[in-house]
């Protein structure tokens, strides 16, 4: 024979209340330096081409959506994210492995702006002299990318004397 329920309440559990998140900020805002624009619109053209044939399988098509896909999705997320993050001498700078497409930034938390600082167009081949980490070494030692992202940092910043609103 099945018991039946009690009437008496049950000692309920005490739960401790839910803390109120902060509210998450938005996503960080993007910027192309002027040579990954270049790669970026060629991505683009060499898709649209492809389209306009009726091919949308193209592998132009699906290099140029996985690049715009991240640049437009996953790196504003969480750009400074550690396990994007690059060793010495470009320890200051991320990457994001798309295939055998590589794009490195440089991330402001402070401003929460990304600039999307190389985009690679051409598959990544170790000690290829067209690998992309061999050209970015190359550009660290010229200075280019710190002078890059030095000038951007510095547009960042708001001068001591501006008026804020």
């Amino acid at each position: 024979m099945a018991r039946k329920p009690s009437r008496r309440p049950h000692a309920l559990k005490r739960v401790a209340p839910r803390k109120k998140e902060a509210p998450r900020p938005g996503p960080y805002r993007v910027t192309l330096t002027e040579t990954a624009k270049a790669v970026y619109f060629d991505l683009w053209e060499k898709s649209r081409d492809a389209e306009s044939k009726n091919d949308s399988t193209n592998q132009h098509c699906t290099t140029f959506r996985m690049v715009d896909e991240a640049i437009r999705t996953i790196i504003p997320l969480n750009p400074i994210d550690k396990n994007y993050g690059l060793h010495d001498p470009l320890s200051d700078m991320f990457r994001l492995k798309k295939g055998r497409i590589r794009i490195v930034w440089a991330a402001d938390s402070r401003s929460r702006e990304v600039l999307i600082v190389f985009i690679s167009d051409t598959p990544r081949k170790e000690g290829d002299a067209k690998d992309p980490y061999v050209i970015l070494q190359a550009l660290a030692q010229q200075g280019y990318l710190k002078k890059v992202v030095n000038d951007w940092r510095r547009a960042l910043e708001v001068p001591p004397d501006a008026a804020i609103h």
